[in-house]
């Protein structure tokens, strides 16, 4: 899901005309591409109906809008070849475009200029960590409990 933050990211800043930003966010893809490509044959062989099957177990909710965005950018990226292409691909473009929509609707970025002018230049481009920094703290202070 990271490359698609990086792709909408790059969508914005191509729509602002950030020629600097731009080009960051096309190599932080292209990098991104090349990640993927290293661990295709595991995401190749992935089984999605058991991911799925786990997160309804947790009782996470998990819209099934959100889920058809999931496996979509899954598909496109499993359905190409060339994943670095994907980042001016139009029916990837339009997932993430579609998917701004319907999650901000009045508040979208994309084809809205007062919008994209309080863009900072970065929404959610961080590759996702989990609260890791958290975690740390408190195995930290875990360790530092029984050193005691």
């Amino acid at each position: 899901m990271h490359g698609a933050a990086l792709l909408y990211n790059l969508m914005l800043s191509e729509e602002r005309g950030d020629e600097d930003l731009r080009d960051a966010y096309r190599e932080q893809y292209a990098s991104w591409t090349v990640l993927l490509d290293s661990r295709g044959k595991a995401f190749k062989s992935w089984r999605r109906d058991s991911f799925w099957a786990l997160v309804e177990e947790t009782r996470a909710h998990v819209s099934m809008h959100t889920r058809r965005f999931v496996d979509s950018w899954i598909d496109l990226f499993l359905g190409t070849s060339q994943p670095k292409a994907l980042a001016d691909a139009p029916a990837a473009r339009a997932l993430i475009a579609d998917r701004e929509r319907v999650l901000k609707r009045v508040r979208a970025r994309l084809g809205n200029p007062h919008a994209l002018e309080r863009w900072n230049g970065s929404a959610g481009a961080q590759q996702l960590n989990y609260r890791w920094h958290r975690v740390r703290t408190i195995v930290a202070d875990i360790l530092q409990g029984l050193e005691a």
